[in-house]
Order: structure tokens, then C-alpha cells, then sequence
């Protein structure tokens, strides 16, 4: 496999792309873990930073010891290094598909709920691809009665490929899963929420599907480029976001007033909270009970304005009175109301509101 003047070169070639690709996860980690947005989508991306940083890692010691292949001095670093790769990639796409569909709702609730037996084909794929250089490898093969290497080698590699295929085509199943998210995120509820996923899908499979030659395999770099875009698109949403509550600031009022400007006849209503305590238990409180088709906004006056579709007025009230009661109970008194536009022009509707 190894051992002329030109794979050398080649080896070090990709060692210094993944150091570049570490130095460059590293300086978005240190944003992450320094910016004023202490949210849930922050977390995510830091776990997204470390399991990006493993694959640059595992490459580094993957090429690092196949330079020593030519002098006998490689140890099985090549080949774990082979299996966690992959396992860092999948377990990558698993991080981000949740990151997006936090980012579209903003709770751990959908998370909870939905997510409980939609990631089971996730963690079989992870299996599959671990096994697909589990049983087929040459510490397997080693170990196999010469008389059987061949059959051995011919059924375990068409197993191994099948293992492979099938993990990467459930990864595809949940690229186009994001799709579906966005899409029906943005059929319910047609104001902007700034979640763009394009850019990065092309590079996460840019990355899954360059990696099977040993001496091009530099899908960190593809990984990299991807998290730095899911940090440019986060970065636009975090400039109409509150860093402490996550919800949306008074900077969003203008999306609002654009948005049911253009809905025309289509009417919209606000439920406002003006709490008398801890205004970030009562965002708490909030984000228990969000509507999915609704945004929040933290006012710099106190107030939270949840808007939405119009809605009954039975409705609201129900859901006032789950939130005050819920209010209450943490030790905060809570001041309500409630309209639905009629005609009036919407700037106008809000600051009433306000």
C-alpha cells in the first residue's frame, strides 16, 4: 500500500490539510465557547466542533502510520483510525440532523417525543458501518485457515460493501429527512426563520463519499467547510436572537411586519406575558410550552409577544392559563393579554401590544 517517494508526499499532504482543518474547528470552537449565546443550539454545535475534530485526528494518526507501513513500525492505529472515521461521520450527520430540527422549533420537547424512534435506523447504520471493518480486516484475516481465506475474502467483501451501502443509504434517508423538516417548517409558518441546510449537505456528503482511497481521503476538510456554514447561518439567525432566552428580539419585529404585511387578509394574533420576577424562568416556562406555530420575541420592556396564526379566543385563553398557573408555581406573577389584528395596519396592531 505504502511505500514510494510519492505517497510519502501524498501522506503529508493530508496530514497538513487535517492540521489545517483542526486549527480552523478550533477557532470555531473557541467562538462557540466564548459567545454570549448561552442556547441549546450552542451546546450542539460544540459537539458537532469535537466529533469534527476526531475525524481530522484519526486521519492524522491514520497517515502518520501509514508512512511507517514501509518500515514495518505500523500498529492497528491504521485501522481503528479506518473504523472511527466513519463512526465520527455518521454519528456528525445523527448531532446535526437534531441541531436542525432544534433550530426550526426550539424545544426539546419535539426532540423527545419525535426523535425516539426516528434515530434507531441512525444507530443500525453506525453498527453496520463499524462492522463493515469489524469482520473484514486483517487481524480477521489472520486468523482464517489458509484453505478458506479465499471464500472468506469473496463472501466478506460482498458483505461488507452490502454493510456499507446500506448504512450510507440511511444517512441519505435522514439528509433528505431535513428536507422534510424545512419544508414542512416552512409550509405552516411562512416567516423567515433563516435556517439554510443546502450548503452544508453538499459538503457532509462531499465528505461521506470521498473517503474510500487511502491516498484522497481528506473528508475532514469537507466536514470543516460544512460546520463553518452551519456557523455563518447561525451567526445570521443569532443577529435577531436574545443570547440568554433564545428567543427572538425586538430586531425581529421587522421580519413580523414584512411577513403579515404580505399575508394580506390573513390575520395574526399576539399573546403577551409581562412577568413580575425572574424574567428568564418565566423564558423557561415559555419554551415548555411554545406553539409550534408561533415565534416568540423578548421585548427590552419585560414583555414576551408570542405570535401567531390567529387564533380563538378559547384557545388563547386555555393557553394563558397554563402558562400563568405554570408561572405561579415557579414564584413569578404574570400579567396576560390577548388580540387578534382585525384591519388595522400590523406596525400598528404590534405596538399596541407592546
Amino acid at each position: 500500500m505504502a511505500g514510494t517517494a510519492q505517497e510519502i508526499l501524498v501522506y503529508n499532504r493530508n496530514i497538513v490539510i487535517n492540521i489545517i482543518a483542526l486549527i480552523l474547528i478550533g477557532s470555531m470552537a473557541i467562538w462557540a465557547a466564548t459567545n454570549k449565546h448561552r442556547v441549546r443550539e450552542m451546546r450542539m454545535f460544540m459537539r458537532m466542533c469535537v466529533l469534527t475534530a476526531g475525524i481530522s485526528i484519526c486521519d492524522i494518526v491514520y497517515y502518520s502510520e501509514m508512512k511507517k507501513l514501509q518500515t514495518g513500525d505500523a500498529n492497528a492505529a491504521i485501522f481503528w483510525g479506518w473504523v472511527l472515521i466513519d463512526v465520527f461521520m455518521f454519528l456528525m450527520v445523527g448531532q446535526w440532523l437534531l441541531f436542525v430540527e432544534y433550530s426550526l422549533h426550539q424545544s426539546n420537547d419535539v426532540i423527545k417525543r419525535d426523535y425516539k424512534y426516528i434515530m434507531i435506523p441512525f444507530w443500525v447504520a453506525v453498527v453496520f458501518i463499524a462492522g463493515s471493518y469489524l469482520l473484514y480486516n486483517d487481524f480477521v484475516f489472520d486468523r482464517i485457515p489458509p484453505e478458506h481465506i479465499e471464500a472468506y475474502g469473496l463472501i466478506g467483501g460482498y458483505i461488507t460493501r452490502a454493510l456499507s451501502w446500506i448504512a450510507k443509504g440511511i444517512i441519505v434517508f435522514y439528509y433528505i429527512f431535513a428536507y422534510y423538516l424545512v419544508a414542512k417548517e416552512k409550509k405552516r409558518i411562512k416567516i423567515p426563520n433563516y435556517v439554510v441546510i443546502t450548503p452544508t449537505v453538499i459538503c457532509f456528503i462531499l465528505g461521506m463519499f470521498y473517503n474510500r482511497d487511502y491516498l484522497t481521503r481528506v473528508q475532514s476538510i469537507f466536514f470543516t467547510v460544512g460546520l463553518f456554514l452551519i456557523w455563518f447561518f447561525m451567526f445570521r439567525r443569532f443577529a435577531f436572537m436574545d443570547p440568554e432566552t433564545g428567543f427572538f428580539t425586538e430586531k425581529y419585529l421587522k421580519v413580523l411586519y414584512d411577513n403579515y404585511e404580505k399575508a394580506g387578509e390573513n390575520g395574526c394574533s399576539i399573546i403577551s406575558f409581562t412577568p413580575k420576577g425572574d424574567p428568564l424562568k418565566m423564558a423557561d416556562v415559555l419554551k415548555e410550552w411554545i406553539p409550534e406555530d408561533s415565534k416568540t420575541v423578548r421585548l427590552s420592556n419585560g414583555k414576551f409577544l408570542v405570535v401567531s396564526e390567529a387564533l380563538n379566543r378559547s384557545v388563547a385563553k386555555r393557553y394563558m392559563s397554563l402558562i400563568t398557573e405554570q408561572a405561579r408555581e415557579d414564584g413569578i406573577d404574570v400579567e396576560t393579554d390577548f388580540a387578534t389584528r382585525a384591519d388595522e395596519p400590523v406596525q400598528k396592531f404590534f405596538e399596541k401590544m407592546m
